[in-house]
């Protein structure tokens, strides 16, 4: 969406901007950035989940959903995308989502990105190729209190597989 909208040479960032309310007396609005290179190479816009209209719990109408980053990266009820020439620079850029030491200001902190690996597939093997049609897909993942298994645990799950684009991610 980004490339057909056309980038001038100086796109450098992408600032998300949601529908919620702002935040206090101050009217903070809800807006985070990410780089343009994330952006483009593995950030999706989703309308659906499992085949039915996104909930509003998960963002409906659009939500921006930057893979592989915290959720806090991943702004819900997406209102404006706006490409910019550096990070934006707001209360949620620079005060919070940030790692910073006791006595630091908050904007010396590295913004909060990525999210440890927290699950495997096992199955199929990486770069396996797979015929079309019902696939088995076997991992596990860690959750809960203390890393513990939530739910299942390692198991499988089967997925089709369809030739040709796809409106399901």
């Amino acid at each position: 969406m980004l490339l057909k909208a056309g980038l001038k040479d100086t796109a450098k960032d992408v600032s998300f901007e949601g529908f919620d309310r702002p935040l206090g007396a101050a009217g903070i609005k809800f807006i985070r950035s990410i780089p343009l290179d994330k952006a483009l190479a593995s950030t999706l816009l989703a309308y659906e989940m499992n085949g039915e209209p996104l909930p509003v719990e998960h963002g409906y109408p659009l939500r921006a959903l930057a893979l592989g980053w915290t959720g806090a990266n991943c702004v819900k009820w997406l209102q404006r995308i706006t490409v910019r020439d550096r990070p934006y620079e707001g209360f949620f850029m620079d005060k919070v989502y940030r790692v910073f030491q006791k006595g630091e200001e908050p904007e010396s902190g590295a913004v909060v990105k990525g999210i440890g690996v927290k699950s495997i597939i096992v199955e199929p093997l990486k770069n396996e190729a797979l015929p079309l049609g019902i696939v088995l897909i076997r991992g596990g993942r860690l959750g809960g209190r203390n890393g513990h298994s939530a739910g299942r645990g390692f198991g499988g799950r089967r997925f089709e597989l369809a030739s040709g684009p796809t409106r399901r991610a």
